[in-house]
């Protein structure tokens, strides 16, 4: 059964828009999927195979898919990240989830 896929931007403290895209109910599961990849090009299959028993989230690190680039985009880091997440988080409501 196909589950709707529902796409959505949240902000960071400095403006920059980041893009998600989730699907399904349940338990949430949040993809990062790192250096190279983006919403549109992971998680297809899987993700709507998985959405019959879990909230999947993939979403788009900072200058990267759908993302902004960040006003300074040399500052970006492994912690920028992890905030970034907590973020997207915070903005879906979610307080656990399988990363």
């Amino acid at each position: 059964m196909a589950r709707e896929v529902k796409e959505g931007w949240f902000k960071t403290p400095e403006g920059t828009k980041l893009f998600y895209k989730e699907q399904g109910e349940g338990l949430p599961i949040i993809f990062c999927t790192g250096i190279g990849l983006s919403t549109a090009n992971f998680c297809g299959p899987l993700c709507r195979m998985l959405a019959s028993s879990y909230r999947m989230i993939n979403w788009d690190y900072r200058a990267h898919g759908f993302s902004e680039v960040p006003p300074h985009p040399e500052k970006l880091s492994i912690r920028t990240c992890a905030e970034d997440l907590s973020l997207l988080m915070d903005a879906l409501e979610i307080p656990e989830a399988v990363i």
